[in-house]
């Protein structure tokens, strides 16, 4: 099998296997999406985090903490399906504004994935300007298109993906990039 990689805007990567134009995109969480096929097995984790500044009176009680605080994440994303609680939605094309908006109350929590928060946040993060608590483990899946090659792409990667979870590979893989190892 040879891998052709492209990279693009979420959002488009979701039209392009939907419309049977690439054949998965990474990074779904599972069933976010109707018309594709998902394998098993899942292959990370996205460690989901809200992102505040702890001094505007904002104390920390785990997901029930967001309900009824205004709160926003990126569009595309859609991480409000998986929350239990109810609360202002807002939507944003990037993290931007999301510093000023936070430090200035018009925003209380801004959710994203922990390492999105920290590669983006960091230095307010490590100044204590801003404060990141995990909020969930959202499971992560290649999704492919509803086909027979995605379907056959997606067995292949039931198949194999657990024994090179077993083999200590994917590990191996994960620390040479990085990543941050879940299972």
């Amino acid at each position: 099998i040879r891998v052709n990689l492209s990279t693009t805007a979420y959002a488009r990567s979701v039209g392009l296997v939907k419309n049977q134009k690439s054949d998965a995109w990474v990074g779904s969480y599972l069933n976010e999406e109707e018309g594709v096929v998902y394998p098993v097995a899942h292959f990370d984790a996205d460690v989901v985090a809200a992102l505040f500044v702890k001094k505007s009176g904002l104390e920390w009680r785990g997901e029930k903490s967001l309900a009824g605080k205004s709160v926003a994440w990126i569009k595309g994303y859609e991480l409000h399906e998986y929350l239990d609680v109810e609360f202002d939605k807002r939507e944003f094309s990037s993290r931007k504004n999301v510093e000023s908006l936070l430090s200035s109350g018009r925003l209380d929590y801004f959710i994203d994935a922990r390492a999105e928060l920290e590669s983006y946040f960091g230095e307010a993060i490590k100044a204590q300007t801003l404060h990141a608590e995990t909020i969930k483990l959202l499971n992560l899946y290649l999704a492919f298109a509803d086909n027979e090659r995605g379907k056959k792409l997606s067995a292949i990667f039931d198949e194999r993906f657990p024994k090179l979870l077993a083999s200590g590979e994917i590990k191996t893989l994960f620390a040479k990039w990085g990543n941050q190892y879940i299972w």
